[in-house]
């Protein structure tokens, strides 16, 4: 937006000149048609030219291929290794130099490419996009080198779309639309002259106060299986129907294999919470109190799936596919395995049908003190009562079920 305003005020010069000791960056669409001066240099020698691809000679080292460049530029001798030994200073190749040049990252090979064409010390480098196809951490190399170039008293003209290397590195900027300038001069002045004025955008990925809780649920929901499988294998034991003969309750059995699994639950989701406020330096604003009310609230709602589950399957084959299909279509719609901002507008519409975004929702309100908390606590206790009625209405300790275990 800034640039857009530059272009319009600017009434389109075709020269612009700079001497050496400056960095200077064109910023263009199609550069044909613009005249660049440079006191000192004449920028049409192909010897102060390094093109965007790398050319280099990919079988020899990049020892080998600076002293042949540094050759074919007349440097002989002692100077010749007085000059290699300085690039290499410069550009910070020495862990570089006995390694062939094919088995060098983009970013390395773009940079002794850098260094071939500046051995022989050229008052003036014509580059063109050197960090073209390059990551953040392989382009800041390159622009390090190459104001280290300029401060020792190279002109550097540079093409880039790059506009935030504009504001970082360079001391005179030109900006060309279809081969004419339409702004030129040091950035600062020429956003003072058309208006300073940028537009911050904020990303948010989560961090840990989303990841925590998201890992908790997956551990949490890839627990429900187990407690199924409990049941089932007593009927594969044949030891079911000594329980129910037994003089306890049918109600009596399933609490005692539901209450380890909640304790077991709820000390994996403090336990997990803990770590990511050692691991993450979380400052948990909700405290203590929450932290234990929102692990016993999630683990009822898990153990209490778990039965439902158990109570609706059959087969321990049915229980499998119904606890990792259910885990997927829940965790996914929950926001535990991406977040929902990622997500199709869909899934966003029905994930608070999901009880596992609201155990998300519980401990993010913990972690960060976002509202929301007693909200979250009171959809996770309805989640335990659907699930509940779910139980009384399905499980019949008669119901044979059937194990992977021989009986």
């Amino acid at each position: 937006m800034r640039f857009r305003r530059l272009r319009k005020a600017c009434r389109r010069p075709k020269t612009s000149k700079f001497g050496r000791d400056e960095l200077f960056l064109v910023c263009e669409h199609d550069q044909r048609g613009t005249r660049l001066d440079v006191s000192g240099a004449r920028p049409g020698s192909p010897r102060y030219r390094a093109a965007q691809r790398t050319a280099l000679y990919l079988s020899l080292r990049v020892s080998e291929n600076l002293a042949f460049f540094g050759g074919l530029y007349g440097l002989r001798g002692r100077s010749l290794a007085e000059a290699v030994a300085k690039i290499v200073d410069l550009f910070d190749l020495d862990p570089l130099l006995r390694r062939a040049v094919k088995d060098l990252s983009v970013g390395q090979a773009k940079l002794v490419h850098l260094a071939t064409a500046v051995i022989h010390e050229p008052p003036l480098l014509l580059v063109d996009e050197p960090t073209a196809g390059l990551d953040v951490s392989a382009r800041r190399p390159v622009i390090d080198s190459i104001r280290r170039l300029a401060a020792q008293g190279t002109a550097v003209i540079f093409s880039t779309h790059y506009l935030e290397e504009a504001s970082e590195a360079c001391d005179t900027l030109v900006i060309l639309d279809h081969g004419r300038q339409v702004a030129a001069g040091p950035l600062e002045d020429l956003l003072a002259a058309n208006g300073d004025t940028a537009t911050v955008i904020h990303l948010s990925i989560g961090g840990p106060a989303h990841s925590v809780p998201a890992l908790a649920s997956l551990f949490a929901l890839m627990g429900t299986a187990s407690m199924g499988f409990s049941f089932f294998r007593e009927h594969g034991w044949g030891t079911w129907d000594r329980l129910r003969i037994a003089p306890i309750r049918s109600i009596h059995i399933v609490g005692g294999k539901a209450i380890p699994m909640l304790a077991v639950t709820v000390c994996q989701q403090l336990i997990l919470v803990a770590i990511g406020i050692a691991v993450f330096n979380l400052d948990v604003p909700g405290g203590p109190a929450q932290v234990v009310a929102a692990a016993l609230a999630c683990s009822v709602m898990y153990v209490t799936l778990a039965i439902a589950l158990t109570s609706l399957c059959r087969t321990m084959s049915q229980l499998n596919a119904a606890s990792m299909l259910g885990t997927m279509a829940v965790a996914g719609a929950g926001g535990a395995i991406a977040q929902l901002a990622a997500l199709p507008g869909w899934v966003q519409a029905i994930a608070p049908a999901s009880p596992v975004y609201w155990v998300i929702d519980a401990h993010r309100s913990v972690l960060t003190g976002e509202q929301g908390f007693g909200r979250a606590i009171a959809m996770l206790i309805g989640f335990g009562v659907l699930f509940t009625a779910v139980t009384l209405w399905m499980f019949r300790a008669e119901k044979a079920k059937e194990s992977y275990l021989g009986e």
